[in-house]
């Protein structure tokens, strides 16, 4: 028993090391694609022109720019860079997401009576890397609720925000491969 709580203690220490260490290696990576070095330019960024410039490849900034790239150029500009490894182990997204490499941990305003333990302060997740907070969401895929969607409908008297319109939107993101019916209703995974 006190082998398996000190090989769970030495993984749970070598998390955050090993996203430090993913996520420099995976910002170099994505510096050197991005602005290529070329001899003849004595070692400075070539830069290419784009016709869009997205800020943010969270899910909203990634999918934006997949749409557009299909016709034009497209330069996402993200804080992060790509996601570690690590974050595809669903369980250990629990602990890694509290690295500051791969997240803004924003701060609340102190509340009196709101998260006592930590003197009012709630610390709000956003994501730094590409696909923003959902990369590390648990690896959960969730749609609105019908009703909120009818009800933004209702408030802006625009029937395109009514749910059974959106609802193609997101059938045309989603490519469900799990063993259960992808029936309306399901916990569907983002291709993105």
């Amino acid at each position: 028993w006190q082998k398996m709580v000190t090989a769970g203690s030495i993984l749970i220490a070598s998390i955050f090391p090993l996203i430090s260490f993913y996520a420099e290696r995976l910002r170099k990576e994505d510096e050197l694609q991005v602005f290529p070095k070329d001899p003849s330019d004595l070692g400075l960024p070539v830069y290419e022109e784009f016709d869009f410039i997205i800020v943010g490849g969270g899910t909203a900034g990634c999918i934006l720019a997949n749409r557009l790239s299909e016709k034009f150029s497209v330069l996402v500009l993200e804080a992060g860079g790509e996601p570690p490894p690590i974050q595809d182990v669903a369980i250990i997204n629990t602990i890694s997401r509290h690295a500051p490499e791969i997240n803004f941990l924003y701060q609340s305003q102190p509340e009196r009576n709101a998260a006592r333990d930590q003197n009012g302060h709630v610390t709000i997740s956003g994501g730094k890397m590409l696909g923003g907070s959902s990369s590390h969401n648990y690896m959960i895929w969730e749609r609105c609720n019908p009703y909120d969607f009818d009800s933004w409908a209702n408030i802006t008297r625009d029937e395109s925000w009514k749910y059974d319109n959106i609802l193609k939107y997101y059938i045309k993101i989603e490519n469900y491969t799990g063993i259960f019916p992808a029936d309306e209703g399901k916990c569907v995974p983002n291709k993105l």
